[in-house]
């Protein structure tokens, strides 16, 4: 029995959504991997499990869709491991007291490092990529996503100082590429 163009086209098609979806479950399996040790390392209840949910199901649908979202998501994985990182080992380490001054959290000042260093590394990514609008988007949203799980050790202060920290980053690196291609 010989089989028509038409079938092996849709035969093809198949075998390739198939194939994607197998790639964006196993993406979404390794982001799932990411709130699970940042439950353990300090769980903050609903917060770590709506933000690890959110994480997850991002990361597979993005990595599904394929191309520049791919891309972002994985580097957005990846670079939301540094604030994440930052700000647990600033949580764990606790506050920093200075005679005649008192004590403060050194959390809010990680996410905000943090979010800047992430910033800086999905902008790296994002350079290199053929679409680099959708590196950078899906690049933050799931770096900022991954880095509120553990920003979010003071509340909205510490999400605040991510974002801003990541703003700040970009901004200057978008500015500092125009710069450098006007010349």
């Amino acid at each position: 029995m010989l089989i028509t163009d038409s079938e092996l086209l849709v035969k093809a098609q198949r075998a390739m959504e198939l194939g994607r979806v197998k790639l964006g479950l196993t993406a979404a399996a390794m982001a799932a991997s990411v709130p699970l040790v940042a439950a353990l390392v300090r769980f903050q209840g609903g917060v770590t499990v709506a933000l690890g949910a959110f994480v997850t199901v991002t990361v597979g649908i993005l990595v599904w869709r394929g191309g520049g979202l791919s891309r972002g998501a994985m580097s957005g994985l990846k670079a939301g491991l540094i604030p994440l990182t930052l700000s647990l080992a600033a949580n764990a380490y606790g506050h920093v007291c200075v005679p005649g001054h008192g004590c403060s959290s050194l959390c809010i000042p990680a996410c905000a490092l943090g979010g800047v260093a992430a910033g800086l590394a999905v902008e790296m990514w994002a350079r290199s990529a053929v679409s680099p609008w959708r590196v950078r988007a899906a690049g933050a949203f799931v770096s900022l996503a991954v880095g509120a799980l553990g920003c979010a050790c003071v509340g909205s202060a510490g999400i605040v100082g991510l974002v801003l920290g990541y703003s700040v980053s970009v901004t200057v690196g978008l500015v500092g590429a125009r710069v450098v291609a006007n010349r």
